[in-house]
């Protein structure tokens, strides 16, 4: 598993997503995993652990859609 992947999970975890049970790929949406409070959350976590700004159109059901989803994206930013 890449760092980022953990990262990821840790921070969905540490704004009270309930990950257990669930693989990099599970729908965080369809599953009830992770609200839209929560992506807000998880928006500003990502910035300050990353030192990056998401633009509003980043802000999408696609990017935040599994862990996995939001690993790339996050990866995709940071090169």
């Amino acid at each position: 598993m890449s760092n980022t992947i953990n990262d990821v999970r840790a921070l969905a975890e540490s704004v009270g997503a309930n990950l257990s049970g669930c693989d990099n790929q599970t729908n965080l949406f369809e599953e009830g995993i992770i609200d839209s409070l929560q992506i807000a959350l998880m928006v500003g976590e990502i910035e300050k652990k990353y030192s990056f700004q998401f633009e509003l159109d980043e802000i999408n059901p696609d990017v935040f859609e599994s862990i996995e989803s939001i690993s790339a994206f996050i990866d995709k930013k940071r090169k």
